[in-house]
């Protein structure tokens, strides 16, 4: 097995231009016969297990139709149904099917399209290392190390097949905490049950969402009939855009939606809370005197928290640590009715 270390600068060329010169051979060799040759959809099903007991089903059945069910110790939570250009998801507690809105609304990301947005994230603050020879469910792979630019710890893993760009295994560290994900079974033109993309289901209530309408700050607290908190501006923060759904009803939410310093977005949802609060493997910290959770993986970040009749909930994708989430919702302001 050789190891060839790539540099941010060659790598991003090589994922943009299809290879380039200035790259070391071998690696050149790896990543250049994967990346740079045109992708040809094959129909598949790719099933990944967690080791938090959370898997993660994909049938692929062409580029714009495509199935993802999600579940935990083998209970079925909910899948995403990509059909004809919409996007469905259905929840099997409550047995609603939600439509996105048209903007929302794309066809799933091909492998190699999937691996290449994983990649350019990644290197924006990782160095990268190819490792080639490797084999994993019978089928040759290239392992692509990321290394935090500060330390050089090891922080993600990706296990990529070759001739179809599939993330066979990824392995991700954040604050010394693991999450790993594996296959455990990969099958291309397989037959896929009849009615399998069905988006309708008996017992299931389709609900369509309607266009969000943009609104200003200082019309946020007329939307609740309340005053509600909205994070300050502060240290680089900046407020894009704030999206009221379903205006004037018992289910009306906003979604404001913030990029920081560094360009890592952040949105933030308040909508009334009716009793709900979502804690599953969270953990609880007090804040401002309320008591927040917090799910911090990797990959995603989420915390959520019920204050004066409101349910907040914050989100962004990953690189944001826990102590700046604390910090952003102790500095909330308070935006009144006029």
């Amino acid at each position: 097995m050789k190891r060839q270390p790539l540099f941010l600068a060659a790598i991003t060329g090589l994922l943009f231009t299809g290879g380039c010169s200035f790259m070391s051979i071998n690696a050149e060799e790896v990543l250049e016969q994967a990346l740079a040759r045109e992708e040809k959809f094959v129909p598949y099903t790719l099933i990944k297990e967690f080791d938090d007991g959370y898997s993660e089903s994909v049938y692929a059945k062409d580029e714009q139709t495509q199935r993802v069910d999600f579940a935990q110790d083998g209970q079925l939570l909910s899948t995403s149904l990509y059909v004809d250009g919409h996007i469905y998801e259905k929840d099997y507690e409550s047995k609603l099917i939600y439509e996105a809105n048209a903007e929302e609304a794309m066809n799933p990301l091909t492998p190699k399209e999937a691996l290449l947005d994983e990649v350019n994230y990644l290197l924006k603050n990782h160095e990268i290392e190819v490792v080639e020879g490797e084999r994993f469910l019978k089928r040759d792979v290239f392992k692509l190390h990321f290394y935090s630019e500060t330390d050089h710890v090891l922080e993600a893993e990706l296990w990529v097949d070759k001739k179809t760009y599939l993330q066979l295994k990824t392995v991700y560290t954040y604050s010394d905490q693991v999450v790993a994900g594996e296959a455990v079974e990969v099958r291309f033109k397989p037959d896929f049950p009849e009615g399998w993309f069905d988006v309708e289901e008996d017992g299931f209530v389709l609900v369509g969402e309607e266009e969000p309408v943009q609104i200003e700050k200082n019309e946020l607290a007329d939307a609740f009939d309340k005053s509600l908190r909205l994070p300050n501006e502060v240290n680089g923060l900046k407020l894009e855009n704030i999206e009221l759904y379903d205006g004037g009803s018992e289910d009306a939410s906003v979604v404001a939606s913030y990029v920081d310093s560094e360009g890592k977005e952040i949105g933030l949802t308040v909508s009334k809370s009716h009793g709900l609060e979502w804690i599953g493997e969270s953990e609880t910290e007090p804040v401002r005197g309320i008591e927040v959770h917090f799910n911090w993986e990797p990959s995603s970040h989420y915390a959520n928290w019920t204050e004066d009749g409101l349910l907040y909930e914050l989100f962004t994708m990953r690189d944001w640590s826990q102590q700046q989430a604390v910090e952003l919702i102790e500095g909330m302001e308070l935006v009144s009715e006029d």
